[in-house]
């Protein structure tokens, strides 16, 4: 069970850090908890606070105190800021953690700061430095604390992705050794494919005495009910796994995942196979409150515990017009759009069937306006005298009040 968590959560990541790179990963995008951003009209994020609460169960309700989270946000939907704050009967605390990309819009620091009560300031506490190769098949994050005025290197670890065109075929982690002075090592995931569609997932762990990768676990059975072409939009998705006895595959756990009309998850059950019969072994149900726009106000997390759901977890989100992403908005006059080449360098053509003038912004990733032109036809002529290459996003208007958004990379 551990294993499949950290494989799911290790292919989501897979998959944000490869956002630039054509995906067809179902599996890693279908484990990928819905996220919900809000945005201007304009396409640009706007800040997001939500509080959390814990229950107390002796008391028999939420906890007086709860934490406190803070959003900043790029015109890309990349984080800039996060300011937690816990507080509690046994006194509070605070961070903040910043971020910083590169002109393709993937991470190259995060820098985290703890709040000093007694100058009012905050202090830098730890930081994370990530290298993605050009070609994105690798991703290499290097931490250090800091101690005297000084960064102390704590460690690091390398991913490394093998593709096939656009199909993810494995990734490779490692950890680096100081004693070494080189990476080693540490697990690995395989993914085949029947009819481009994902078909099994493999975790092997690294044997040191041996220097082989050996089997661990087996995902399998992916399977996707009533597909939309998102799967956010999937109400049901399901996987089965069995674990490596030596000599063959044992059939061990089930994973079943329903999510409403929106996107959001609802439930999620971990299910073992034992005596020919499938157990619950841990389960989440989310119940999920929505205001008259739609919006996610709240939701809470309730635990199977004994045969019955418990409270176990309440967030409140700050009230936004909700828009999913960049292309796609929870309202009728959104449009599904996109532009060729991209990369682009002096001219694009825009690639959907609507027709008619529009106009067509480009925003750099603070949200700033920095080009603007209006068109009968679907080409648009760049004016690059003012534009520095690097990651934009779009926003196409039409007459007729239909928006659509996309991201351009300028060589």
């Amino acid at each position: 069970m551990k294993n499949l968590i950290l494989l799911l959560v290790g292919v989501s990541l897979c998959v944000n850090a490869l956002a630039q790179r054509p995906q067809t990963t179902h599996f890693a995008k279908a484990k990928a908890k819905a996220k919900t951003k809000q945005f201007q009209k304009s396409g640009v994020l706007v800040p997001q606070l939500y509080v959390s609460w814990n229950w107390d169960s002796p008391v028999d309700n939420w906890e007086t105190d709860g934490d406190s989270t803070f959003k900043t946000y790029d015109a890309l939907g990349n984080a800039l800021t996060e300011i937690w704050v816990s507080s509690s009967p046994f006194g509070s605390f605070r961070s903040k953690t910043e971020y910083t990309y590169d002109n393709r819009g993937l991470e190259t620091l995060s820098i985290r700061y703890n709040w000093n009560q007694g100058t009012s300031t905050w202090q830098e506490g730890s930081k994370t430095e990530t290298y993605t190769s050009p070609n994105q098949d690798s991703v290499e994050s290097v931490s250090y604390f800091k101690q005297n005025d000084n960064w102390i290197r704590s460690g690091a670890y390398l991913t490394v992705y093998e593709y096939n065109q656009q199909k993810l075929l494995s990734e490779r982690s490692l950890d680096w050794v100081e004693h070494l002075n080189a990476y080693r090592n540490v697990s690995q995931t395989l993914y085949t494919y029947e009819n481009d569609t994902l078909k099994t997932a493999t975790y092997q762990s690294w044997d040191t005495l041996e220097n082989v990768f050996i089997n661990e676990e087996k995902y399998f059975d992916f399977e996707w009910y009533l597909w939309n072409g998102d799967l956010q939009t999937s109400l049901i998705s399901e996987l089965k796994g069995s674990e490596w006895d030596g000599d063959t595959w044992v059939l061990s756990l089930r994973n079943i995942s329903s999510y409403d009309t929106k996107g959001e998850l609802i439930e999620d059950v971990y299910e073992a196979y034992l005596d020919s019969a499938w157990v619950i072994e841990d389960a989440s149900k989310y119940l999920i409150t929505y205001n008259q726009d739609d919006v996610k106000i709240e939701d809470i997390e309730q635990v199977y515990n004994e045969g019955v759901y418990e409270n176990n977890y309440k967030t409140a989100y700050s009230n936004f017009t909700l828009v999913n992403s960049l292309k796609q908005a929870s309202s009728n006059s959104m449009i599904d759009v996109a532009v060729f080449p991209n990369p682009a360098s002096s001219s694009i053509e825009l690639t959907h069937s609507t027709v008619g003038a529009f106009d067509f912004n480009l925003y750099s990733i603070m949200g700033k306006l920095v080009f603007s032109s209006h068109s009968e036809n679907k080409q648009i002529q760049l004016d690059r005298s003012a534009l520095s290459a690097g990651m934009y996003t779009y926003q196409i208007r039409y007459a007729n009040g239909q928006i659509g958004y996309g991201k351009l990379h300028l060589e």
